[in-house]
This record gives C-alpha cells, sequence and structure tokens, in this order.
C-alpha cells in the first residue's frame, strides 16, 4: 500500500509519556504506523445526526447556548439520539466548559495535558 494510505500516529514509537513529550522531539523522528486504511474499510461507527429542527426543546435550547461559545453543532444532532442522557450529562459538564473564573483556552490545556499524563488519546 502506498504511503498516503497509512495512518500514523502524531507521535514516534514510546514507552511513557515523557517520551511521546513533543518538546523532546528532533528532526527527523520517525511516525508509527497504525494500520493501512483503504477506501474498503467500512469498519467505522457512524452516528445518525438528529437535525436540528428534530432536537428536543431542551437539546434545542442547549445547541443555541453552545452555539454562542462556538462549539460543533453536530454534537448536539448526535446527543439527539438520547436527550434525555445528554441533557442530564450537560447539566453537569455545560457549567463545567462554558463557566467559572478560567478561559475556555486556559481548561482545554488543563484537559490535555491530564489526558496526557492518564495516557490517554485525545
Amino acid at each position: 500500500s502506498s504511503s498516503a494510505e497509512r495512518l500514523t500516529l502524531p507521535w514516534p514509537t514510546a514507552r511513557s509519556s515523557r517520551d511521546r513529550d513533543p518538546s523532546t522531539f528532533t528532526r527527523g523522528t520517525q511516525w508509527k504506523v497504525l494500520s493501512p486504511v483503504t477506501s474498503e474499510d467500512k469498519g467505522m461507527a457512524r452516528i445518525k445526526l438528529v437535525p436540528t429542527e428534530q432536537l428536543t426543546p431542551g437539546m434545542q435550547k442547549i445547541a443555541k447556548a453552545a452555539a454562542a461559545h462556538k462549539l460543533n453543532p453536530r454534537i448536539f444532532q448526535a446527543a439527539g439520539n438520547l436527550p434525555e442522557a445528554y441533557e442530564a450529562f450537560w447539566a453537569f459538564y455545560g457549567p463545567l466548559k462554558l463557566e467559572g473564573l478560567l478561559d475556555a483556552r486556559l481548561k482545554e490545556l488543563v484537559r490535555l495535558k491530564i489526558a496526557e499524563l492518564n495516557e490517554c488519546a485525545t
């Protein structure tokens, strides 16, 4: 397969999170190949997006408020498949994400650092 058909990780093969620290990268870093990807690959799950006008009133309210913060509206269209669950989740998560003393950029940097420390892909 050609190199255009390969999916790679954005860090070299590493044994610890310290080894994946971008500040330690040098020119010529080798990238780890995960697996070949072809046009015939149909293995990825797809979530049906609920049209905005078909969302429940609660989901429409959440989506409208989130749009003011430039959040991707498709998140709420996907969540529209289980509106009760997402509305309950958003009651907890929304204030953490959108309110508080820290700006959104700093919260995102903290989230990324926590993910890195826990060796989670983001």
